[in-house]
């Protein structure tokens, strides 16, 4: 039997500044929460881009998205139940894609692994 390989889903965007606030509240309210619950879901972790990259674009240098969110998986086929789906797609969810800009979402798998030098993890 093949073995279940354990997967990243990394999703990044920008959203409409006027719906920032709800934007978060809805990550954090809603939709991280109910995506814990799914079966396979083991990991979620969210992120903004340092105050300082903002000012990036000012100078004419295109940045990533100002969000990003990290999911952990047990495999890609989490995605593909019935759990998943209904965390995923609530009457919620919809209203905020709507103020989703430069939206990316992929999914990676581990090629590599390196432990710390013995020495760095005992310090």
């Amino acid at each position: 039997m093949e073995e279940k390989q354990k997967v990243l889903l990394v999703v990044m965007m920008d959203v409409d500044p006027e719906y920032e606030e709800e934007f978060n509240r809805w990550y954090d309210e809603e939709h991280v929460p109910e995506l814990l619950k799914v079966p396979g879901v083991l990991s979620a972790r969210r992120y903004k881009v340092m105050p300082d990259q903002e000012d990036y674009e000012k100078l004419g240098i295109k940045r990533t998205p100002k969000y990003l969110a990290i999911y952990e998986h047990e495999s890609v086929e989490v995605q593909r139940t019935e759990a998943y789906k209904k965390a995923r797609f609530t009457h919620w969810t919809s209203r905020m894609r709507s103020h989703f800009k430069n939206h990316m979402r992929n999914f990676y798998v581990q090629v590599s692994s390196s432990p710390l030098p013995t020495e760095e993890r005992e310090g």
